[in-house]
């Protein structure tokens, strides 16, 4: 008898809620719509999203590899600084290149060398 309960409270609920002939036309009309038409509206809008994700995963990695040349760029450029204070620090090492400079930068003479300045200014 529960089978029978089932069928007579989906009859009682029918009739309480009554559609109009327009509102069932709709619906029909719908549901020959979708059902004709929905896999292919389904199947574009499938291939629409995953176009729209290729292309911006696409343009996420043109940027981080842009950014990744950018940062080797720099990595570049400062080991070369690097090695030029490197080499810069190891001549600072030696007396003569520290006496060669305390003579052509600073103007010093050793004890009993005499001086010589010049009129003209030095250019380089």
């Amino acid at each position: 008898m529960i089978g029978g309960e089932n069928v007579h409270k989906q009859k009682k609920a029918k009739k309480q809620f009554k559609m109009s002939k327009g509102m069932q036309n709709n619906i029909q009309t719908a549901k020959k719509f979708f059902g004709a038409y929905g896999f292919p509206i389904a199947a574009v809008l499938i291939i629409g999203y995953m176009l729209i994700m290729v292309v911006s995963q696409s343009i996420t990695i043109y940027t981080a590899n842009s950014e990744h040349e950018e940062v080797l760029k720099r990595i570049e450029e400062e080991k070369a600084v690097q090695q030029r204070l490197q080499e810069e620090c190891e001549q600072l090492q030696d007396r003569q290149h520290i006496e060669q400079i305390a003579r052509e930068e600073l103007g010093l003479v050793k004890e009993g060398e005499i001086p010589f300045i010049s009129r003209y200014k030095k250019t380089n």
